[in-house]
């Protein structure tokens, strides 16, 4: 698994290398009147009501692999692990059906041009940091879903964006897809100092560069990065919509206290010697089914979960009367290693069996995702 192989939690902070290819953005963030209301409140993602063509629908784009707002004003520096904050919006309809089709939209902006990537560089707590932003080709006229993905252990986010296929996907799906370079091997993710300070500037500057719909903002990572989309969505759950690590790490994570209830899918293979299954692994963690049953005890799911064989070598655990609806799920793939499952690239393909596509699996379960306006 080259850089993948190992995982270690918080390594030191070498500079990473350059993103290369693409147009260069930098400088801080200003001028866009940053703003987080100062309470906790709870906002609801509205989900599907269950529907059996739906159901089909969403495990046909799984098997497969084919599958507003302006983004609120982030908080540019965060205290600690207290993150809380209200988002703001103009009353409206939300989504409530269960498909996997575009959103009802309220948004105050719109975007439309070719398929290209962006540079994004900024100062972070005195480090330059880095990251590519990719937009799709769109003509429609509207704001853009977001998807953060985190690299793995040893890699950056141009590396990433090469080796994930994510692009593609993105191209297909109308979504655009931000790739964060961490400052050294590996994310901070445990510990007082962590990233998702520079993560939330990150995205501060995005919604200066393009029309972002604040109501589809969504995380992934693998490995490391897996650990870090967890750790910035029980941080910043106001702000995501969904979050799925995938074949994660989560040994170094804090104890999770979200804002509010946040949508997961946990994606992991039986036979990852880095991060196992089914073990305390290289670092510690716990099990995969068991870290996604702790995150469905927080969204006050109801019970055990149900599972459902979805294809060969693969089973789905679904956890069902969450609180405001959200949901939590775990994607077992038996017989596949460590990292991403179908993934074009070397540095990030996952040895074994693929009768799922990893990023299709990602998208299905994070496109229907909204945040609902927060209550009056």
């Amino acid at each position: 698994m080259g850089a993948l192989a190992k995982d270690p939690p918080d390594a030191g902070q070498l500079p990473t290398g350059r993103l290369g290819r693409t147009a260069r953005v930098g400088g801080l963030v200003t001028g866009r009147g940053l703003r987080w209301a100062g309470r906790r409140t709870a906002s609801r993602v509205r989900t599907p009501e269950p529907a059996v063509a739906a159901e089909s629908e969403r495990t046909a784009a799984l098997v497969s692999g084919s599958a507003g707002w302006r983004l609120l004003r982030l908080c540019a520096s965060l205290t600690a692990l207290a993150v809380v904050c209200a988002p703001v919006a103009e009353a409206g309809v939300m989504q409530t059906g269960g498909a996997l089709g575009p959103p009802s939209e309220i948004s105050t902006c719109t975007y439309a041009g070719t398929a290209h990537d962006v540079a994004v560089a900024l100062q972070s707590d005195g480090e330059a940091r880095q990251a590519v932003l990719h937009l799709p080709a769109a003509t429609s006229g509207h704001a853009l879903a977001l998807l953060v993905a985190f690299h793995g252990w040893g890699s950056n986010g141009a590396r990433f964006e090469r080796e994930t296929g994510l692009d593609a996907l993105a191209n297909r799906q109308g979504f655009a897809v931000l790739y964060p370079s961490s400052a050294g091997p590996s994310w901070r993710i445990g510990g007082p100092r962590t990233d998702v300070t520079f993560t939330t500037r990150l995205l501060a500057r995005v919604e200066a560069l393009t029309c972002i719909d604040a109501r589809r903002l969504y995380v992934t990572g693998l490995s490391n990065g897996a650990g870090m989309a967890a750790r910035l969505a029980c941080e910043a759950s106001p702000l995501i919509a969904g979050v799925v690590p995938v074949a994660g790490y989560y040994g170094a994570l804090a104890r999770c206290e979200p804002a509010r209830p946040e949508s997961l899918l946990e994606i992991h293979g039986t036979a990852d010697t880095v991060v196992p299954y089914d073990a305390e692994g290289a670092y510690g963690g716990g099990t995969a089914l068991g870290y996604a049953a702790a995150w469905a005890a927080r969204d006050g799911c109801a019970g055990a979960p149900t599972k459902v064989e979805l294809a060969a070598h693969a089973a789905l655990y679904s956890w069902n009367g969450c609180a405001d609806g959200v949901r939590v799920e775990q994607l077992t793939l038996y017989g596949v290693g460590h990292g991403l499952s179908g993934a074009p690239g070397a540095l990030v393909h996952a040895p074994g069996p693929h009768t799922i596509s990893g990023i299709g699996a990602v998208w299905s379960f994070l496109a229907p995702l909204v945040l609902a306006p927060p209550p009056a």
